[in-house]
C-alpha cells in the first residue's frame, strides 16, 4: 500500500501539494494540544493546592504579628567604662567595669578602667541584691555590678532583675522625694549629682522618663553631632 500511494503522489502534483498541505496541519494540532495539556492541568489543581491551605494559615499567624512585645527602657548611668584614656571612656560605651582586669577580660582593645565620668552609657541589664532571684527581682535592697562586694551580709548580686526600683536623688529623703529630674533607678548614688544621695521607696510619683542629666547629655551628643554635620556639607560644597 505504501509504495502504491508513492506512485499516486509521483503522478499527481496537485495530490502531492494536498497531502503535505494535510500533514502540517496535523502537525501543527498535535503540537497545539501537547503545549495546552499542562495548562489545563495547573488551572484545575491550583484551587485544590494553593487556595485552602492560604485561607487556613492566615488567621492563624496574623494575631502574633500583632502582639509584638516592647522592650522596657533601661536607666542610663555614669559607671566606671573601659577605655584606652579618659576620654576615650568618656566618649563611648565600651563596657563597664571596676577595675581594670574587668576591662581586659572584656575587650584587651580598651584595657583601662576610668570612674568620675561626665556622659551616661544605657545599662543592657540591671543587678540588684538579694537572698535569691526572686528576691533581688522582686525587691530594691542594694545595687551591685556583677560581684557580692557591694551585697549586704548574707546576698547575692544577681543580674536581668526588672526596672521596678522607684528611686531619686537628693540631699535627703524629702528632697528626693519632691523632685523628678535625677532619677537613680539603679541604686547607685554615682548616678546622683555630686554631693546629693540616692533614696528609694518614693511615695510620689514620677514616670520612668529621661532624667534632666541624661536629657542634658543626649542634647549635647545632637548638637555636636548636628555640627559636625554642618562642617562636612560646608567643606564639600
Amino acid at each position: 500500500f505504501f509504495f502504491f500511494f508513492i506512485i499516486e503522489i509521483k503522478r499527481n502534483t496537485m495530490f502531492t501539494s494536498h497531502c503535505c498541505f494535510l500533514i502540517f496541519i496535523i502537525f501543527i494540532a498535535a503540537t497545539s494540544i501537547r503545549g495546552e495539556s499542562p495548562q489545563d492541568d495547573v488551572t484545575t489543581e491550583a484551587p485544590v493546592t494553593a487556595n485552602p491551605a492560604a485561607a487556613t494559615e492566615q488567621p492563624s499567624v496574623q494575631p502574633f504579628l500583632t502582639r509584638a512585645p516592647v522592650e522596657p527602657t533601661l536607666p542610663f548611668t555614669r559607671r566606671p567604662r573601659c577605655g584606652t584614656s579618659w576620654m576615650d571612656a568618656n566618649d563611648h560605651c565600651h563596657g563597664f567595669c571596676q577595675t581594670d582586669d574587668d576591662c581586659f577580660q572584656q575587650n584587651r582593645d580598651y584595657p583601662f578602667c576610668f570612674g568620675d565620668l561626665t556622659n551616661l552609657c544605657q545599662l543592657q541589664y540591671l543587678s540588684r541584691c538579694g537572698r535569691y532571684w526572686e528576691d533581688a527581682n522582686q525587691n530594691c535592697h542594694a545595687a551591685c555590678s556583677d560581684s557580692n562586694t557591694n551585697c549586704p551580709s548574707g546576698m547575692t548580686c544577681f543580674t536581668y532583675v526588672s526596672d521596678i526600683c522607684d528611686a531619686r536623688c537628693g540631699s535627703s529623703w524629702d528632697a528626693a522625694n519632691n523632685q523628678c529630674a535625677n532619677q537613680c533607678r539603679t541604686l547607685d548614688k554615682i548616678d546622683c549629682p555630686r554631693g546629693e544621695q540616692c533614696f528609694r521607696d518614693m511615695t510620689k510619683f514620677c514616670s520612668k522618663a529621661l532624667s534632666g542629666a541624661t536629657s542634658t547629655a543626649l542634647l549635647s551628643y545632637q548638637g555636636m553631632m548636628i555640627s559636625l554635620v554642618s562642617i562636612l556639607w560646608l567643606a564639600l560644597s
